[in-house]
C-alpha cells in the first residue's frame, strides 16, 4: 500500500477511535498534511520551481479569451491609449499599459489596481444582487443566478488566485443563509485557501498572487479593524477613516512578502492609494458607460477619472523618493518581519 494511503487510513482510524479532542485534532492535522502531500505529488507541477527563491516563481499565464479581446477592442474605440488600457486592467485585469505607465504604477505602489482582485468580484456580486433584487427573485433563484454570474466572470478574467479566492468567499457568503449558517469571514478565507491549494497545490509556495491576495485579505480582517478603531475618535469622516485603515492594513501585511518576492518596496504607495482608491468605483462606473457607448460625450467622464489615476502614478514616480528597488531581502528577513507583526498584534492594546 502506498505510504500516503496507509498514513491516511491510520489518521482516519485515530480520528474515529480517539476519545480525547486533542488526539482527534492531531490526527486531523496529520490527515490534512498527508492529503496535501499526496495532492502535491499527483498534480501537474510547473518546471523550474525553486523553494524560497523568487526567481523560481510560477506565474499564472492568462490564456487568450475571444470575449475579453472583443471587450478590449471595444474599449479602445472610445478610449485609445493608456486610458483604455487602464480601464481594461481595472475591469478584468488586462495588462496592456505602455512600458512607461507600467513602471509608474509599480513605482507608485498602484500595480494592484490593474490586476483583477477581490474588489472586482465584490463589485460584481453587489451589482448582481442589486439587479436580481429589482426582479424580486426568490433566495434560491438569486443564489443560482449569482453562481452563474461568478462562474462567467472567473472564466472571463481567467481563474487567477485573487479572483478564485474572492469568488469562493462571495459564493459561500451567499450560501450560508440558505443552509442556516452565519458566515465567518476568517473561516471562509481558510476554506478558499484550501480549495485553491487543492486545485493548484504549488501555489502555496510558488505563486506570489496567491500569497499577496490572502495576506491582504487577512490584513483587512485583522489590522483593518484595529486601525479603524484607533482612528474612530481621531478622524470623524467614515469614508476617509476606512480608506486609511484598509490601505495601512493591506500594506502592512503585504510589504514584507512583496519586498522579498520582487526586491522592491514603496512607502509612497500608502499616499497614492489614498488618492486613487476612491476614484476606482467612479472609473469603473463611467468606464462601463464608455464600454456600452464608446463615443463622445459618453466617454468623457471615464477619460477624466482614468487620466487622474494615470496622473497620480506619474506624479509619484516623478517625485523620485518613497520607492526602492533592487533590494536583496532574504526569506528569513521576511519571516522576522511577520514575527514582529504577530508580536505587535498580541502586545499592542486594542483601542476602546
Amino acid at each position: 500500500m502506498d505510504c500516503f494511503a496507509f498514513g491516511a487510513v491510520m489518521a482516519v482510524l485515530a480520528i474515529v477511535i480517539a476519545s480525547k479532542p486533542t488526539t482527534k485534532l492531531v490526527a486531523l492535522i496529520v490527515l490534512a498534511l498527508l492529503l496535501g502531500l499526496w495532492r502535491f505529488e499527483s498534480s501537474v507541477i510547473p518546471g523550474n520551481l525553486r523553494f524560497l527563491d523568487p526567481k523560481g516563481f510560477a506565474y499564472t499565464r492568462v490564456a487568450s479569451n475571444p470575449w475579453r479581446e472583443q471587450l478590449t477592442a471595444r474599449i479602445r474605440q472610445g478610449l485609445p491609449g493608456d486610458e483604455g488600457a487602464l480601464l481594461a486592467g481595472i475591469l478584468y485585469g488586462e495588462r496592456n499599459l505602455s512600458k512607461e505607465s507600467k513602471t509608474a504604477f509599480r513605482t507608485a505602489g498602484m500595480t494592484h489596481l490593474i490586476a483583477v482582485s477581490g474588489s472586482n468580484v465584490m463589485i460584481v456580486v453587489l451589482a448582481a444582487m442589486q439587479l436580481f433584487g429589482l426582479f424580486h427573485f426568490s433566495r434560491r433563484k438569486t443564489f443560482l443566478l449569482l453562481t452563474g454570474v461568478l462562474i462567467a466572470f472567473v472564466w472571463l478574467v481567467a481563474p487567477q488566485a485573487p479572483v478564485v479566492r474572492a469568488a469562493i468567499m462571495g459564493w459561500l457568503i451567499t450560501l450560508a443563509p440558505m443552509v442556516g449558517r452565519i458566515p465567518s469571514t476568517k473561516r471562509l478565507l481558510l476554506v478558499a485557501a484550501v480549495v485553491f491549494a487543492a486545485w493548484k497545490p504549488w501555489s502555496l509556495v510558488y505563486d506570489p498572487s496567491f500569497a499577496l491576495s490572502f495576506l491582504a485579505t487577512a490584513g483587512l480582517m485583522t489590522w483593518g479593524k484595529r486601525f479603524d478603531g484607533y482612528f474612530e475618535k481621531r478622524i470623524p469622516w467614515k469614508g476617509l477613516r476606512e480608506s486609511i485603515s484598509m490601505t495601512l492594513a493591506a500594506t502592512l501585511m503585504t510589504t514584507p512578502y512583496a519586498t522579498w518576492a520582487f526586491g522592491q518596496t514603496t512607502v509612497i504607495g500608502v499616499f497614492t492609494n489614498l488618492l486613487a482608491l476612491p476614484l476606482i468605483p467612479w472609473a469603473m462606473g463611467t468606464g462601463l458607460i464608455a464600454l456600452i457607448l464608446p463615443f463622445e460625450p459618453f466617454t468623457l467622464p471615464a477619460r477624466g477619472f482614468l487620466s487622474a489615476l494615470l496622473w497620480i502614478a506619474d506624479t509619484a514616480q516623478s517625485l523620485g523618493w518613497g520607492s526602492w528597488s533592487g533590494l536583496g531581502v532574504t526569506p528569513w528577513f521576511m519571516f522576522a518581519c511577520y514575527a514582529v507583526i504577530w508580536w505587535a498584534w498580541k502586545k499592542l492594546p486594542t483601542e476602546q
